[in-house]
């Protein structure tokens, strides 16, 4: 068995490479052979509850609390940076991070998934900021159609064709909707 640095709070993977999020940032190892993991990096970050990998990007939901999301570069393990970060209101913890081309979707639990434009990495826009009723812990999409689990409200189907005016068009109801995937 070999050691990690650090307690491991949560796990991606990006190829052949495992990014283990910590208390004090993020831990990379290559996998390529599993039996042999090779610590390739690490990138000092507080508090990291999540990963979301995509392409050479990472996206970090981080801090006291979850209250913001941190975009790493990721494309060489060995040196990651910093790109940006987004900060949420005051008590709104990121729960759950999606990647669709150049938009940004992060799900907090106060209710709300946030959608950034992140065209340009280094300064993500805050486009639209979608309203459910109950903490959202889970987010997926499907083409046009993004999908809320919310604690306590159900699922909720979104239409967002028009990222600018989006359209609940469907929900399920049910006590505790947690951790969504489609």
């Amino acid at each position: 068995m070999h050691a990690l640095t650090d307690q491991p709070l949560s796990v991606a993977l990006g190829g052949s490479i495992a990014y283990f999020g910590t208390d004090n940032g993020i831990l990379a190892y290559d996998l390529s052979d599993p039996e042999i993991p090779i610590h390739v990096g690490t990138f000092a970050l507080s508090g990291v509850e999540r990963i979301y990998t995509s392409g050479d990007e990472m996206f970090i939901s981080n801090g006291v609390g979850g209250s913001s999301v941190s975009i790493v570069d990721s494309s060489d393990p060995s040196s990651m940076s910093a790109l940006s970060t987004v900060t949420h209101p005051v008590g709104a913890r990121a729960r759950d991070i999606v990647r669709e081309g150049d938009l940004l979707f992060i799900g907090v639990d106060t209710g709300n998934v946030y959608v950034y434009d992140i065209s340009e990495l280094g300064s993500p826009v805050l486009l639209n900021t979608l309203n459910y009723s109950d903490p959202v812990y889970g987010i997926a999409l499907n083409g046009v159609r993004l999908f809320a689990a919310t604690s306590g409200g159900g699922a909720f189907i979104t239409d967002i064709s028009d990222i600018m005016n989006p359209s609940v068009i469907g929900s399920l109801g049910t006590d505790d909707s947690t951790g969504v995937r489609v």
